[in-house]
């Protein structure tokens, strides 16, 4: 491995060849080296300060679950100034000694070149990404055999968008759950229509429970908070200590996120512990409103949020942008028996865009 610097006119220079000797992982005590900010999709982005150690924990773990090498060759499709891009792709590929693609701007068709011409082995993105793809009309030679690590992370990647690209490339796209607070969680071990729904099991050192809102363990196979205990973790938000005392309990850091782990370990999310719509009473996920919804034909994208009712509890509403003409009592009528009458919205809307981070997650809060 080496660090090369390439020139606007396309000379490359070596900067500095890299050591092949083991390096030894740094204690708990290890300087930090990396300072992010959360994604603010549901509120203020916050601060999250990590340490030499944490990383190369998670990279040592990627590495191994991931089986990468120097022969591999990343495409850097997910922004870098997020933690999919810049740990997993960039961060990874250095790791490793691989080789890095970095793409400026994602253009479907330029992807699907650049991999078939260049033999990409490894691809994380964003839904969106695979979304684009998957309805990108083939032109010309599209080869995507290359690939034997392909996965989708920062936001849930829906099972029917998942089987619409099998349909198109003729593979599934792995799920990776993580966090900037806790680096990566878990990831599908395998690409089959078997874990569509789930998020896998979590990599080697981290631990995973799901909590009542009391903090203590349910059952296994109900549903709950997940709680990350992670030798990858921030131990907090810098500067916001009362938004660390929330969410950093002890060893654990309490995600947010609802969901299940089952029988063999793999986790299953839900939703969102402050999205959850209380309609009269009722408990109602937003994503569980979104896959019925998103399943229109007419349906290109949609996002539910809840809303002040005059009676003190929610209103289910819903924003959609549609890929043609498209009624809200069209929507009522597609919503009928799929989902409880009480999750259906109550006020619908259309817009020519949803707002969204630079990683393609909904922006709930300027809905």
């Amino acid at each position: 491995p080496a660090l090369l610097e390439v020139s606007a006119s396309g000379g490359i220079s070596l900067v500095r060849q890299a050591s092949a000797e083991h390096r030894a992982i740094s204690q708990p005590d290890s300087a930090p080296l990396l300072q992010q900010y959360t994604s603010g999709s549901t509120g203020r982005p916050k601060a999250v300060v990590r340490t030499h150690a944490a990383l190369l924990r998670e990279l040592e773990a990627l590495q191994w679950v991931f089986q990468t090498s120097e022969s591999d060759r990343f495409l850097g499709a997910a922004p870098f100034s997020h933690v999919n891009g810049l740990v997993r792709t960039m961060m990874a590929s250095m790791h490793v000694g691989a080789t890095l693609y970095p793409v400026e701007v994602f253009h479907r068709r330029y992807m699907l070149d650049l991999i078939t011409r260049e033999g990409m082995t490894v691809f994380g993105g964003v839904p969106q990404m695979f979304n684009l793809l998957a309805q990108t009309p083939r032109r010309g030679a599209v080869d995507l055999s290359s690939l034997r690590v392909l996965f989708s992370s920062s936001a849930p990647l829906l099972p029917d968008d998942n089987r619409r690209f099998f349909a198109r490339y003729g593979m599934f796209v792995r799920q990776l759950y993580g966090s900037t607070e806790t680096g990566t969680i878990s990831v599908t071990s395998d690409s089959n229509p078997r874990s569509l729904t789930s998020v896998g099991a979590p990599l080697p050192g981290v631990r995973v429970e799901v909590v009542d809102p009391t903090g203590a363990p349910v059952d296994r196979g109900e549903e709950g908070e997940i709680s990350i205990a992670s030798p990858f973790s921030a131990t907090g938000y810098l500067d916001n200590a009362t938004a660390t005392e929330k969410s950093f309990q002890g060893e654990f850091y309490r995600s947010g996120d609802l969901g299940t782990v089952d029988s063999k370990g793999h986790i299953s999310i839900s939703g969102r512990r402050s999205l959850v719509i209380n309609r009269g009473g009722f408990k109602v996920h937003p994503y569980e409103v979104e896959e019925a919804i998103a399943r229109h034909p007419s349906v290109r994208e949609v996002a539910v949020y809840g809303a002040p009712s005059p009676h003190g509890d929610d209103i289910v509403c819903c924003c959609i942008v549609a890929s043609a003409e498209c009624s809200a009592e069209d929507i009522l009528l597609h919503c009928q028996g799929r989902i409880a009458g009480y999750k259906i919205p109550s006020r619908i809307e259309f817009r020519a865009s949803l707002p969204k981070t630079q990683t393609g997650k909904i922006l709930r809060a300027s809905l």
